[in-house]
């Protein structure tokens, strides 16, 4: 999308009250890896898109401190397990043998 069709879009979401914010790879990836981390919630990268326009709009400061803000957060990175090994890439992730984890629940 050109920048004149970007701004343009922007123009007429403010003057009806809504924002859009175009993102990038980059920026759907880390919001994709946000609320895995922080909440546990693996989401697709569809719904991490939207994230990725709010958490802009915040650091623009676009919204107000006190503003309620609905993101749906849908689908399942399960289903894109690409994005699932890229939010998991550089986490150590120990692994353990299974008698020693059926160890480990009896205690």
């Amino acid at each position: 999308m050109n920048s004149s069709a970007v701004q343009q879009i922007r123009n007429r979401s403010r003057a009806g009250d809504w924002l859009i914010y175009p993102a990038n790879l980059n920026e759907v990836w880390t919001a994709q890896a946000r609320p895995a981390r922080e909440e546990g919630i693996f989401c697709e990268p569809a719904a991490a898109t939207a994230l990725a326009g709010v958490l802009r709009a915040a650091e623009q400061r676009e919204l107000a401190t006190d503003a309620t803000v609905v993101c749906l957060i849908t689908g399942s990175a399960l289903k894109d397990l690409a994005s699932l090994d890229r939010m998991i890439a550089s986490q150590a992730c120990p692994t353990i043998e299974i008698d020693r984890f059926s160890e480990w629940l009896t205690r």
